[in-house]
């Protein structure tokens, strides 16, 4: 499957959402849509899924005019929002049963589909529970849950590791990541570590922006041999935080990522990359 993004154009009144976007996103492996809070992420995210419209451009799903046929994207779309929708009086299942009768789903198919969904994000155990007896992680997998429902051949989420633990958010991108073998999905987060492990392309946003698409290997390589890191004393904090992309403490002090051209200090070593590190290295110098 493709999905060809044209010269989109968006503004809100006299700022600029999204500026002359053109992207082309394929399935066969999950795409990283990635950018700080405000770049423009959910609102690219909501063109694609033709709620919102854009101002110009075009977007083409395996070649046919969604913004003319937005019935084209939602008949095979799967997308959750940043804000998951929420109805605390329903259980998980009848919340699941809901949004499979809004897709269509037959009752037989459905009950398999929701089934199988709450026990591979384990909460089958808790499946007749009100969501109001729910934490924020667990409304949340109920959320990818329905998303998932009728086996949407596009799938779009918006931060959907936001309030989850470690072992849920694995869960959660190693789910989208082997449904990304034969679909298209999309995942937008600001936590980089979420897509480093699983995904194969990448968006970096930035203002509205487009400054990359690639693979996170090729965006590694552009900071090859410009990322650095030095030791400071427990007691000390860096003197200058420009182009920091890591302080962590360690037993032998704290250590210091930084991205430079040139060694920072006498101390600095070279190190291998990270993709935090690209990231923040073309979001903060922008080539």
């Amino acid at each position: 499957m493709e999905l060809k993004i044209k010269n989109l154009y968006l503004n809100f009144g006299n700022k600029t959402i999204l500026n002359n976007i053109n992207i082309v996103l394929n399935s066969g492996g999950l795409i990283g849509l990635i950018g700080p809070n405000g770049a423009g992420k959910s609102t690219l995210l909501r063109v694609i899924a033709t709620i919102l419209k854009p101002k110009s451009g075009e977007i083409y799903l395996n070649g046919e005019d969604i913004i003319k046929n937005p019935q084209i994207m939602r008949n095979s779309l799967g997308y959750l929002p940043q804000q998951v929708p929420y109805y605390p009086h329903l259980s998980a299942v009848d919340y699941l049963q809901y949004i499979a009768a809004l897709k269509g789903l037959s009752g037989r198919k459905s009950k398999k589909q929701i089934e199988s969904l709450l026990f591979k994000f384990h909460l089958d155990n808790v499946g007749k529970k009100r969501l109001s007896e729910f934490s924020g992680g667990m409304r949340q997998r109920v959320g990818i849950a329905a998303t998932l429902l009728g086996d949407p051949k596009i799938i779009i989420v918006d931060e959907p590791t936001a309030g989850l633990d470690p072992m849920e958010r694995v869960t959660i991108r190693n789910v989208l990541s082997e449904m990304a073998i034969n679909r298209i999905v999309i995942l937008s987060t600001h936590i980089i570590s979420d897509i480093e492990a699983v995904a194969t392309n990448l968006v970096v946003l930035k203002s509205g922006n487009v400054l990359y698409t690639g693979s996170p290997a090729q965006l590694l390589q552009k900071v090859s041999n410009s990322v650095w890191e030095y030791i400071l004393p427990s007691n000390e904090v860096p003197k200058n935080l420009e182009n920091v992309s890591s302080i962590s403490q360690a037993a032998d002090g704290i250590h210091v990522r930084v991205i430079s051209k040139s060694a920072p200090n006498v101390t600095a070593i070279n190190v291998m990359p990270r993709l935090e590190d690209a990231s923040l290295a073309i979001l903060e110098g922008g080539d």
